[in-house]
């Protein structure tokens, strides 16, 4: 089951990033299988260490804390640099998203101009910001 709420939601994130392609004159993008699992072997990297930071890959797209499918693509709308990303001059998209420890959804879209033979490699870059973990207290 959580399987399947994973699908649809990542389905609803590409439908939503269409909707706002194809209202600016743009053609839909299409999915990629080899984006979809670099997205989401991303995302889970992202959740499983609590680290929230660009993976060297160009061409994506991450948001950390929105509630859903709807609220991640707002975000990224709103954002001059991650609209422009989603209407670039690409033809195919990959989506990702996973849980951390602490109950936040992690979003990744990944894009690339043409569909891809294998999943690139993702590796972190040298920035990253570590989501506070409210588990931890501070001693006094």
């Amino acid at each position: 089951m959580v399987r399947l709420q994973n699908i649809l939601v990542n389905y609803a994130v590409i439908a939503r990033t269409n909707e706002h392609r194809v209202s600016q004159g743009l053609q839909p993008l299409d999915i990629d299988p080899m984006l979809m699992e670099s997205a989401q072997r991303w995302a889970k990297y992202m959740a499983s260490n609590q680290a929230f930071h660009h993976s060297a890959y160009q061409g994506e797209n991450i948001a950390w804390g929105q509630v859903d499918a709807d609220e991640a693509v707002r975000w990224w709308l709103n954002s001059p640099g991650h609209e422009a990303q989603i209407l670039a001059g690409h033809t195919v998209i990959g989506v990702g998203v996973a849980i951390s420890d602490t109950g936040t959804k992690v979003w990744v879209q990944h894009f690339a101009a043409q569909p891809l033979q294998q999943v690139p490699e993702i590796r972190p870059t040298s920035y990253t910001y570590r989501e506070p973990n409210p588990r931890r207290r501070r001693r006094r």
